[in-house]
This record gives structure tokens, sequence and C-alpha cells, in this order.
């Protein structure tokens, strides 16, 4: 929870985007082959279908211990092909799509803007956006994306990229403007927001106490 809660992420988001937590991933999807000593557990981040009722795969975030630094940021299944992270919304008819880099930047940009938002889970994935919207029938594809992509050299050119491969597919698109205050992602944006727009408030606990409910709280202004 305090991992989530230091990116501004709280139990509604959890329960959004249906997160767990693992501290074995072979549980989760025997393909994961993750090992970092350091590590206190993982954060499960589903790929779900368009109803939320099936997940064939996830990607693992680490949750370090202590003050240590994990070696991996994310964790793949290993051996198995990935999907785009909300890849049903390339083709069901959305007047606007955002598409960011990473899953947790989704997440928190959904969080704030309230449309809908999918991510590549790495620049590396780009192909498979134009791939995927070339073969989808007009009708489907979104009316327009905004490509919101990382604030730094890798992230501006897998931006042009996109933007390059939507042009040649005809799809109408747009670039994210940089974010507030010279956040590199829409998840720094959200974490640099605490104390002035929102806070985490307690709602509820458990019995022993120990592990407090939050719930984001939105305030004007």
């Amino acid at each position: 929870m305090a991992y989530l809660q230091d990116r501004g992420l709280g139990d509604d988001d959890i329960v959004r985007c249906g997160l767990g937590f693992t501290r074995k991933p072979k549980e989760v999807m025997p393909e994961f082959n993750a090992y970092e000593p350091d590590a206190y557990g993982y954060i499960v981040i589903p790929y779900w279908n368009r109803d939320c009722t099936q997940a064939n795969y996830a990607m693992l975030r680490t949750i370090p211990k202590g003050e240590s630094k994990p070696r991996n940021k994310e964790w793949r299944p290993k051996g198995l092909k990935s999907p785009l992270y909300r890849e049903w919304m390339l083709t069901a008819g959305l007047d606007v799509l955002y598409v960011t880099e990473g899953l947790l930047d989704a997440i928190s940009l959904e969080k704030q803007i309230g449309k809908h938002v999918m991510a590549l889970g790495g620049v590396s994935m780009a192909p498979r956006l134009s791939s995927v919207l070339y073969h989808a029938k007009k009708g489907d594809r979104p009316r327009k994306i905004v490509i919101a992509m990382d604030e730094d050299d890798e992230g501006r050119k897998a931006a042009a990229s996109i933007a390059h491969d939507l042009d040649i597919i005809g799809v109408p698109h747009a670039l994210m403007p940089p974010y507030p205050n010279g956040a590199k992602d829409a998840n720094q944006w959200l974490t640099d927001r605490r104390g002035i727009d929102w806070h985490f408030e307690e709602i509820a606990q458990f019995e022993d106490d120990e592990y407090p409910l939050v719930t984001t709280v939105w305030r004007e202004g």
C-alpha cells in the first residue's frame, strides 16, 4: 500500500484497475522468472479484457525492501508474446484515446483526466500499436489518439515514430503538451500534486488496525 500511495494511487485505483500483490510470481503466471533478492514483493498489474472478466497476461512491478533499489523496473512473463496494456481500447470506437509509455502512467493519467488511457508497456512496443490499428476496421479505431510519452529523449523519439505511423495509417492524432512543472511522465505529474489538489484520507481499518484503507479525495483548485 505504501508503495502505491507514494506514487499517488490508493484503494480506489487498486479496485478500478484490479491490481494485486504477490511474493511468488510463478503462482500468478508460471512464465514469470523474476528474481530480485532485495525485493519485498511485486505489484501485479493484470491486462484485463474489455469487460474485466479475464486477464491472460500481467506485468510485475518490484517493491524493494526498505531503502534498497530494485534491479528491474518491471518484469514480463518469459516466452509469451506481450500485448499492449488495455489493447482492446484500440478497437472500441472511442472518441479520444490517450496512449502512455508505462502502465502506472496510464493509471495515473486516467485518474487525473477521466478519459480512456492505454499504455505501450515500453517504447519497444510502439510498432504493435500501429499494427493493431492498421488491421482494425476504420469504424472501430479511435477517432483521435493523444500520444503521451515520457518527457525524455527516448519518449520524444517514440512519440515522433508513433505520429509518423499514424499519419500513414490515417488515424488523427495529437501530442500531449508537456507535463506541468517539468514532470517526466503522468505518474510524476500526479505525485507532484500531492498536498495541492488531493490527499489520502483514512476511510476504514482492518480489525488489527495495522493496514488502513485509503482513498483519494479531490479538492477544488
